[in-house]
């Protein structure tokens, strides 16, 4: 049996115990402090149970709707739970070993079991969310084997890019921009606005998929309409952005970090490794290999999403951060498919010739 037949018959079941496995497997690797990465209470100024009162510094606590969503849970949770939770995390070795490894508290235990599900969820939802971005663009009716393995390979990639901190609307960011994404890229414009509410609630860089929508939809949508559609998006932007900032007004901190000269020029002239920017080479290929060829979505919403993410890294970030990046991890990932197709056909297309020719 070929294994272009084996992947065809493989049960859709199958897809989703893949992206679940795996899905499990990044979340353990999120939330496990090591050398690389501070995990979710090593940070200071956003430690998880002051992420969830709303008591964080700023700008991390503008980031609220995966931190909002754990805070309403525990509150509407009867008390009764919350003792069961306690209790059972204080006597189950199982449970007690991974709060310490985690480097999470004792107390409120409930709250930790609200997110890690939460965010389990969304790293699998941001898988499914990338595969179907990826087939729709490119036009693949892909066999349910493939869309697991493109599923899995999307979630891979993702504990590469988890350094130096580990915030809670990480996972939560990933899955509602990708799947924004989605829902423009198939016109799905009512429920895109839903989602990019969310998006608004979940970090600041939502207002990047105004752009994506505007250059996108003005080619062949009335002009009226499309500017109708932004205006609502900016309004709707405005409006979640200032409430924030009213809301958490007396919190400690700052609207944003600067790190331009504390790190990330001295990162750029010469505190760079060789494995970095070979990665960001071999990326670059990938999106660019045939430009012209590549789906007009995927083109738009990359050119209006990743300059603005380099700007924001060099100015406002950790250049070297590479979960800065999240917003345009599906794009990219449905480019480097698509390259990946157009080399095998290529491929293929040469061996045929060459047999041919014998």
């Amino acid at each position: 049996m070929s294994k272009t037949k084996f992947m065809e018959i493989i049960k859709p079941s199958f897809y989703w115990v893949i992206l679940a496995g795996f899905g499990l497997w990044v979340l353990v690797a999120f939330l496990t402090p090591s050398a690389r990465h501070s995990g979710l209470n090593l940070y200071e100024e956003t430690r998880f149970p002051a992420m969830v009162q709303g008591t964080a510094y700023k700008p991390f606590v503008y980031r609220t709707i995966l931190p909002g969503t754990v805070r309403i849970l525990t509150i509407v949770t009867p008390q009764a739970w919350h003792r069961k939770a306690d209790e059972f995390t204080g006597q189950n070795q199982w449970a007690r070993k991974t709060f310490q490894r985690f480097e999470w508290d004792f107390q409120d235990t409930l709250q930790y079991y609200f997110a890690a599900f939460l965010m389990w969820l969304s790293y699998v939802g941001f898988a499914h969310v990338t595969v179907r971005l990826t087939c729709q663009q490119l036009q693949w009716k892909a066999a349910v084997g493939w869309q697991a393995a493109m599923g899995a390979v999307a979630l891979l990639g993702l504990p590469a890019m988890f350094k130096y901190s580990s915030f809670p609307y990480d996972p939560s960011q990933l899955f509602l921009f990708s799947l924004a994404l989605s829902l423009l890229a198939s016109e799905r414009i009512k429920s895109f606005g839903l989602v990019f509410l969310l998006c608004c609630l979940s970090k600041e860089t939502a207002v990047l998929l105004i752009p994506v929508h505007g250059f996108f939809r003005w080619k062949n949508h009335p002009a009226k309409l499309v500017r109708q559609e932004l205006i609502i998006l900016i309004l709707s932007f405005a409006i979640i952005k200032g409430g924030l900032i009213w809301m958490y007004r007396d919190n400690p901190g700052t609207f944003a970090k600067i790190h331009l000269f504390d790190h990330n020029l001295g990162w750029i002239l010469g505190q760079w490794r060789w494995i970095e920017m070979s990665v960001a080479l071999v990326l670059a290929y990938l999106v660019f290999f045939r430009w012209q060829d590549k789906p007009r979505f995927l083109r738009v919403a990359f050119l209006c999403i990743m300059p603005v993410l380099l700007g924001m890294a060099l100015i406002i970030g950790f250049f070297d951060e590479w979960r800065i990046f999240y917003e345009v991890y599906a794009i990219i990932f449905a480019m480097g498919v698509a390259t990946v197709r157009f080399l095998t056909s290529s491929a293929i297309s040469t061996r045929a010739e060459f047999l041919r020719s014998r």
